[in-house]
């Protein structure tokens, strides 16, 4: 009983402690914010890129707020050109210079004209980065799908002698700005993939067959407190009935609610035969496909919070196959 006691005590202690340092980082993020903001608040005359990067940053800030700075400037400045990435447009063998004016002139860009912007800003307040190129998972229907070429690019910024990983391009998504900020290299590996492998800044490093057997994993999943030990292959075969088994850690106050997409019909399953069984901090999933074919799975979560529902979509995306 005293054990149970003392273990109790030491987990509302931790959780204590981890709303109390959120708390401080979104204040301290929130000023950063507030500064940047309105460093040219009421201006219209443009300023060249390197006069903005020495504006941005305070020279009493350490590096990590400096890099902040840039990081907030550039990903909400900064909009995702959609229509030069439906023209297919990607990683280019293209003067660096010419990328950064570029992109700071139109203020739009793809993913290489974020990562070139941000490290030349970074050069300008001297704080060392890298433009890594690799591979991404960003859609649900690329689960467990091998990704034939590297179509993406991001950041390693060195703060305090430690390298650190970030990703302006997706930051551009308010929602994701703080989480892609400094992410954890074992978070940020399940759709970054480095083509050098010492950028993935892990201790065992991820092989590519690995990274390629993933499933789809949101950010949201790790928002949302959820542990790394989901299941790891993205692409499932079912057994000889049409039977699929998942086993998926879940913190208590959240519920899975799943939706399955039939791509030989190319719309959802209407009438999806499954079971969601709760073992302490398990969800043992059991689907039954009714039919061969190949299908999406999507596993959203729910959380009921005074009496509302929240539902978040796309936590995890598995693909599905009954041969």
């Amino acid at each position: 009983m005293l054990k149970s006691l003392k273990y109790i005590l030491v987990v509302i202690i931790c959780i204590f402690i981890k709303i109390n340092i959120d708390a401080q980082n979104s204040i301290h993020h929130k000023k950063i914010e507030l500064y940047v903001d309105s460093v040219f608040c009421g201006m219209e005359v443009e300023v060249p890129v390197d006069t903005l990067a020495v504006k941005l940053v305070n020279k009493e800030w350490d590096e990590e707020e400096k890099v902040y700075a840039i990081y907030y400037w550039i990903s909400s400045n900064i909009q995702y050109d959609y229509e030069s990435f439906k023209n297919g447009a990607g990683i280019k063998n293209t003067m660096e210079n010419d990328i950064v004016n570029e992109t700071f002139k139109q203020k739009k860009a793809v993913c290489e004209g974020y990562s070139y912007l941000f490290k030349h800003m970074c050069d300008i307040v001297g704080v060392e980065s890298m433009i890594i190129i690799g591979y991404s998972r960003y859609e649900l229907y690329e689960a467990g799908m091998p990704l034939n070429s590297p179509t993406h690019a991001w950041n390693a910024v060195k703060i305090n002698n430690r390298w650190k990983l970030l990703d302006a391009t997706w930051a551009s998504s308010k929602e994701y700005r703080i989480y892609y900020f400094l992410t954890p290299p074992e978070e940020f590996v399940v759709n970054h993939y480095p083509e050098n492998k010492e950028w993935q800044l892990l201790e065992d490093n991820v092989s590519k067959n690995e990274f390629d057997s993933y499933p789809y994993i949101s950010p949201e999943y790790f928002k949302l407190g959820f542990k790394s030990d989901y299941p790891k292959k993205g692409l499932i075969k079912t057994t000889t009935k049409g039977v699929v088994n998942l086993n998926i850690s879940m913190p208590n106050d959240l519920e899975f609610m799943l939706k399955l997409y039939d791509y030989e019909v190319g719309e959802w399953v209407s009438n999806m035969d499954f079971k969601i069984t709760r073992c302490e901090d398990k969800g043992d999933i059991r689907i039954n496909l009714q039919k061969k074919g190949k299908y999406l799975l999507q596993v959203d979560v729910m959380r009921q919070d005074s009496g509302t529902y929240t539902i978040t979509q796309g936590i995890l995306g598995y693909t599905l196959l009954n041969e």
